[in-house]
């Protein structure tokens, strides 16, 4: 069977610069990923949010390398240099390559799965402020210190 592909960590979400007149665009995106945040520039992060498309076709382990390039390579704003982008995010352990016929479980004791909501990210309007949902739709908006509480509440048992 061909190698699977599937993104891992939790997104946080653009962040925004602490400056006025408020600046549209984020300075990075932000990813949660085991111990660590990782910084996304804007092309990377269009290349991480598009793996996370067509849930039914993962369910069937549908989405390969060679799909995701073409997705991105044909999506109606083109990344030309997918190839590249995919294969810094595999690097960088952003998107998780596999053969799911082969010997899982020791691939998969380094990952743990937690059901929770997505983090959004600031808005240029309120940076200190993160918001929280699901689907693109903010369900909660909380200061820096909470947000930061509940980014990395998964490395404590309670």
């Amino acid at each position: 069977m061909p190698r699977v592909i599937i993104p891992v960590g939790f997104s946080l979400g653009p962040q925004h610069r602490y400056v006025r007149p408020a600046d549209p665009t984020p300075e990075s995106w932000e990813v949660h990923l085991g111990g660590d945040i990782l910084e996304l520039s804007e092309a990377e992060v269009g290349v991480y949010g598009t793996a996370f498309l067509h849930i039914e076709d993962h369910s069937q382990l549908k989405v390969n390398r060679a799909r995701l390039i073409q997705e991105l390579r044909t999506a109606p704003h083109p990344q030309p240099d997918a190839q590249r982008l995919v294969d810094r995010l595999i690097d960088r352990g952003l998107l998780l390559e596999f053969d799911p016929e082969g010997p899982l479980e020791e691939l998969f004791r380094r990952y743990r799965l937690f059901p929770t909501a997505e983090g959004m990210g600031s808005t240029p309007e309120e940076p200190e402020y993160h918001r929280m949902g699901h689907g693109n739709r903010p369900l909660v908006a909380v200061h820096n210190d909470a947000y930061v509480m509940w980014a990395f509440s998964f490395l404590h048992a309670n």
